[in-house]
């Protein structure tokens, strides 16, 4: 259990690219493997840049959101309680 746990924070975007920004740092030290180590390095900066732009993390979250419908307004008078969650600085974007 604590294995999986593990694994699944290690599997995260952040951590994913850090760990071969890391990688890459330590090949560098190495005299012939410098090339490869630049290589992760790029590769972790590229990967850490496109997890942080919009347009692939709307790429990845779509089919999350497409799971769910939308709450209808002639719904809200059946319900009991509703929950209205906030999205803090971006709160005029959407979802």
């Amino acid at each position: 259990m604590i294995f999986f746990k593990t694994l699944q924070q290690l599997l995260l975007p952040g951590t994913f690219t850090f760990i071969l920004i890391i990688i890459g740092l330590l090949l560098l030290l190495k005299k012939r493997k410098k090339r490869v180590g630049k290589i992760f390095i790029a590769m972790g900066l590229l990967l850490y840049y496109l997890f942080s732009t919009t347009i692939v993390s709307n790429f990845l979250i779509a089919p999350l959101e497409e799971g769910y419908s939308y709450l209808r307004i002639q719904d809200m008078d059946m319900a009991d309680k509703a929950v209205l969650l906030l999205g803090g600085r971006e709160a005029d974007i959407l979802r």
